[in-house]
């Protein structure tokens, strides 16, 4: 059992303790148990570890977004290698190029579609797409209103905790 375990176990008899004796004020079972045991030190370390945590992700995110740039660097710079490799083997009339590393090989563009105006072509080569997406502003209102409506409810999401730095 770690050492927060064995405080929040320690944390909840005591509790226990102190509601069995008619101490059922928040503020006196705060004070008593915060006396008792060293709960409040354990949840300073684990904010601050929460608090490195966070700066990491950040230090991360930063980072990430810096690699992410560099690989859209790399990767612009392979597709302009690419088409000048391209245009090279075209302008020479050279179709294919083996070397001990790898061969080259000058392909064919794939077949595709062309629409120069899209009014001009037919309904009967469109397909048309719908897209329901609920409006949940308005099902909460009315759920607060007190209509049922089916399939909705109103639900709390898992408690969380806020930090306000002093």
């Amino acid at each position: 059992m770690q050492n927060h375990e064995v405080a929040i176990y320690a944390y909840n008899q005591l509790k226990e303790i102190l509601v069995a004796d008619g101490c059922d004020d928040e503020q006196c079972l705060l004070d008593t148990l915060e006396g008792e045991t060293d709960i409040a030190d354990i949840l300073v370390r684990l904010q601050r570890q929460r608090d490195e945590a966070d700066d990491s992700a950040a230090v991360l995110k930063s980072r990430v977004e810096v690699l992410q740039q560099r690989k859209a660097r790399f990767e612009d710079r392979s597709e302009r290698l690419k088409m000048l490799i391209c245009d090279i083997m075209q302008r020479t009339d050279l179709k294919k190029l083996e070397s001990p590393e790898f061969t080259i090989s000058l392909r064919e563009g794939k077949e595709s579609v062309s629409i120069a105006v899209e009014e001009f072509i037919s309904d009967e080569y469109a397909r048309i797409e719908t897209i329901r997406k609920l409006d949940k502003k308005a099902i909460a209102q009315d759920l607060k209103l007190g209509k049922i409506i089916p399939g909705a409810s109103i639900v709390r999401g898992d408690p969380t905790v806020a930090v306000r730095r002093t």
